[in-house]
């Protein structure tokens, strides 16, 4: 499983929105979209929205999940 899906997947299993994730994380919920989508995003911004989930992901995952080209470090 992708960790897009993953983290979608942990946010609809706690009954949380996108907007209630990105206030809790500091972002906009368009970013909560984003990240779900395994579009643009950094890997300190993936962190954040984790931490709010109880979801850990290291660094390989990261980079498998999100191509060096699609992401903003």
């Amino acid at each position: 499983m992708d960790f897009g899906k993953r983290i979608k997947e942990r946010r609809i299993e706690l009954r949380m929105t996108q907007q209630q994730v990105g206030e809790m994380a500091g972002v906009d919920y368009v970013t909560v979209l984003h990240v779900e989508k395994n579009k643009k995003c950094a890997f300190d911004t993936v962190q954040r929205i984790c931490k709010v989930l109880k979801l850990e992901i290291t660094l390989t995952e990261y980079e498998k999940s999100y191509p060096e080209e699609a992401c903003t470090k």
